[in-house]
């Protein structure tokens, strides 16, 4: 398995770099990347995550880069929003409560294998994020933001998904 590449910007050129070794890199050919950096058509973006303010300031940055998000505030929510098969990624927080985001990357992944998914975390009091983001890899999931990032971040993540993610 490759390593997860954080993605790291310099003008318009997007540079892999490694972290976080366990997760693999996975191409959707539903998603073609422009060479600047978006995919050239809306992305409807599931967004799983207990925080309404992360979730609010998800859609602002999704909506700003001109995707369409979907947001679910716990795990169930989140699994039926990918199950409508109109989701075309999935980010997905680690640490919620009742059934955590490791559920719901085991879930999405085995029930919607076609979505790639990412998942977030800055970590807690028992995990790490470092930790959380092995775990997510060895469940499905084809990268890892740690908590807090930016757009640039979140844009970067979005764009290598989109466009080199191989079928599951």
């Amino acid at each position: 398995m490759r390593p997860l590449m954080a993605i790291s910007t310099t003008a318009d050129v997007v540079a892999p770099t490694p972290c976080y070794s366990a997760l693999g890199q996975r191409r959707n050919d539903r998603l073609r990347g422009a060479s600047s950096g978006w995919t050239s058509r809306v992305s409807k973006i599931l967004v799983i995550d207990d925080d309404g303010t992360v979730r609010a300031v998800l859609a602002a940055l999704l909506g700003k880069f001109g995707h369409d998000a979907v947001l679910a505030s716990n795990t169930i929510d989140g699994i039926t929003a990918a199950e409508s098969g109109s989701i075309d990624v999935a980010l997905i927080d680690m640490n919620m409560p009742g059934l955590d985001g490791l559920e719901a990357v085991k879930t999405i992944a085995r029930l919607e294998p076609r979505i790639p998914i990412v998942g977030m975390s800055a970590g807690s009091a028992t995990t790490s994020a470092d930790d959380y983001a092995v775990l997510a890899a060895k469940l499905g999931a084809d990268r890892f933001l740690p908590k807090p990032f930016d757009g640039t971040a979140l844009q970067g993540v979005i764009t290598a998904i989109s466009t080199s993610r191989p079928p599951r």
